[in-house]
């Protein structure tokens, strides 16, 4: 299934380069936006696009990546349970690309 195809299922076309076999979109327009922003964004579009999302194949990977920059000190973050669920019910899972000065 190419990008074009994830895109006709779920109602959006791909942000991404091409008609290749990655289907993206960015969910905030800003990067460097607070992690709790992107959680609910992501929440929202799959809520949004549920029907679309549950129509693709079992062999199509679903990807949430989120960029997040930890405070100094801070080590941890929490995955609202809201959201968990709601990538559950696609079958998505969680990358979280982190950025630091160290």
């Amino acid at each position: 299934m190419d990008a074009d195809e994830v895109g006709a299922l779920i109602g959006l076309e791909s942000e991404g380069p091409g008609s290749g076999p990655v289907w993206s979109r960015d969910l905030v327009e800003d990067s460097g936006a607070a992690l709790d922003r992107q959680f609910d964004q992501a929440e929202s579009f799959i809520h949004a696009h549920l029907e679309g999302l549950k129509r693709l194949p079992s062999s199509a990977e679903i990807a949430l990546l989120v960029s997040w920059t930890p405070a100094a000190g801070q080590d941890g973050l929490c995955v609202p349970a809201r959201l968990v669920k709601a990538m559950s019910e696609v079958g998505a899972y969680l990358l979280i690309d982190t950025y630091s000065d160290d």
